[in-house]
């Protein structure tokens, strides 16, 4: 808790870098022209964009939303993302053109075992599958089932999912969307790693998009892929 001018305030930064839940803030936090301690690391207020508001297929009484981030006097934030990138969307448009990205990404998908996760152990998680052959139908006899649920999910938020392949490596897999405009494909880019977690915790599985889960040499990494297009 700071105390600013204009009363007190909490900064999401000061939560972003701690250990865990409940610990000491391990990192510096900068200041910045709009965040300092001269004014108290004042706090933003996120304000859905309504735009983003879908209603979950799959949980019919859940919906989700997407906030931009405003500040206290209701200027955007200039670090917001969304933001940023719609600023960008914005020059493209008035040079004629629009931005279109397709974007893929590999992850590696695990048995959960929290006793393991809890110790720290990531590293000894067993894979889903039984093969490490790139494009397997039958790695899991699960997967096709996975695949499809993720798939039909993924529609009826209006994500479309062009492929779900299994990726060379064990336990590592690999979806791509189709093609949106930027801001949408980054929206949608988010969703869809975060739904996709959702349905692997649902069985008893857990998903990671980390670039590394173990050593350089010892198992396949993940990647991604961002195609770019001007229309």
């Amino acid at each position: 808790l700071k105390l600013s001018t204009s009363g007190e305030s909490i900064n999401a930064i000061l939560y972003c870098v701690t250990h865990g839940d409940g610990q000491p803030m391990g990192d510096v936090a900068f200041a910045s022209p709009s965040a300092n301690e001269e004014n108290g690391f004042p706090n933003i207020k996120g304000i859905i964009d309504p735009d983003t508001v879908v209603q979950h297929g799959w949980k019919p009484k859940f919906a989700s939303a997407i906030t931009r981030s405003y500040m206290l006097d209701g200027a955007p934030c200039a670090y917001d993302p969304r933001n940023v990138l719609a600023r960008v969307e914005e020059r493209a448009s008035a040079l004629g053109y629009e931005p279109k990205f397709a974007l893929e990404y590999e992850f590696g998908i695990f048995h959960a075992d929290h006793d393991l996760m809890r110790a720290g152990r990531y590293r000894e998680l067993k894979p889903w599958g039984h093969s490490l052959i790139n494009y397997d139908l039958v790695r899991s006899g699960e997967y096709q089932d996975f695949a499809a649920e993720f798939i039909t999910r993924m529609k009826s938020i209006e994500i479309g999912v062009a492929s779900l392949v299994t990726e060379y490596g064990y336990g590592m897999y690999e979806y791509a969307l189709t093609p949106k405009s930027a801001l949408a494909a980054a929206d949608a880019a988010m969703r869809a790693k975060l739904h996709l977690r959702e349905l692997c915790a649902e069985r008893g599985l857990v998903a990671t998009f980390m670039t590394r889960f173990q050593p350089p040499g010892k198992e396949s990494a993940c990647g991604a892929h961002h195609h770019v297009s001007l229309w």
